[in-house]
C-alpha cells in the first residue's frame, strides 16, 4: 500500500543521503521515515525517526529544517505520553519558526501544542494555540492547517457553547478537506459536526 511505498521511498533517500554524507538530507529522510510510523499508527517508531531526525538537523546548522523536525518529534512525544519532552520540544519548535519566519512551521507547532492542550483537558490554554496557529496557516492559506486547527477551534467552541462559531469552522474545514481530498480530516469534521448537532439539541441530525 501507499504506507510500504512511503517507507522504501524514505529508506532509499536516507541510504543516499548517508552515502553523500549530507546531513539535512538525511535529516528529512529520517523525517519521512517518522511520518510515515506515524501513519500507521506507529508512534514509539515515529519518536524514535523524529528524534534522529532532529538530532541530525541540530548537526547540518540549517534552522528550518531543525524547526521542521523538532515539531514534529514533540508531537510523537506526547503521543507516547512523554508530556514534559513533547511540550519542550514544541516550544523549541515554536521559537525556531519564528527566529527563521517560517509560518507554516510555527503554525504545525502551535496546532501540535493546542491538540495535546486539548487532550490533556485544558481548553483554555488550547484554544489560544489553536487561534495563533489559524492565524499562522491563513498568513500562508496554508489548507490542510486550516483544517486541522480549524477543527480543533471547533471543538473547542462547542465546548464553549459558541455554536455558531463552531459551525463555520466546521463548514470551512470540511470543504478544506473534501478539496483536499483528505479522507482521514473528513471522517474529523463530520464527526466533530455531529457533536455540534447533538450539543445544539438536533438529535436528528446528529445521527
Amino acid at each position: 500500500g501507499d504506507a510500504v511505498v512511503a517507507v522504501d521511498y524514505a529508506r532509499r533517500q536516507l541510504d543516499a543521503a548517508t552515502a553523500l554524507q549530507d546531513l539535512e538530507l538525511v535529516a528529512l529522510a529520517q523525517n519521512l521515515l517518522g511520518i510515515a510510523a506515524w501513519a500507521r499508527g506507529d508512534y514509539s517508531a515515529a519518536n524514535e525517526h523524529h528524534g534522529a531526525a532532529m538530532r541530525s538537523a541540530r548537526n547540518c546548522g540549517r534552522l528550518w529544517t531543525l524547526a521542521l523536525v523538532t515539531a514534529l518529534a514533540g508531537r510523537s512525544a506526547h503521543a507516547t505520553g512523554d508530556q514534559q519532552a513533547g511540550e519542550q520540544l514544541l516550544r523549541e519548535a515554536e521559537a525556531l519558526a519564528e527566529e527563521v519566519g517560517e509560518p507554516m512551521v510555527l503554525g504545525s507547532a502551535l496546532d501540535y501544542r493546542a491538540h495535546a492542550e486539548f487532550a490533556l483537558g485544558r481548553t483554555v490554554e488550547a484554544a489560544a494555540f489553536a487561534a495563533r496557529s489559524l492565524a499562522a496557516y491563513r498568513s500562508i492559506g496554508y489548507q490542510e492547517g486550516l483544517a486541522s486547527a480549524g477543527t480543533l477551534a471547533a471543538q473547542l467552541a462547542v465546548l464553549a457553547g459558541d455554536h455558531e462559531r463552531a459551525n463555520t469552522l466546521l463548514n470551512q474545514a470540511l470543504a478544506v478537506s473534501r478539496r483536499l481530498r483528505h479522507l482521514g480530516g473528513t471522517a474529523s469534521v463530520l464527526e466533530a459536526m455531529a457533536v455540534l448537532d447533538h450539543d445544539r439539541g438536533d438529535h436528528k441530525q446528529a445521527e
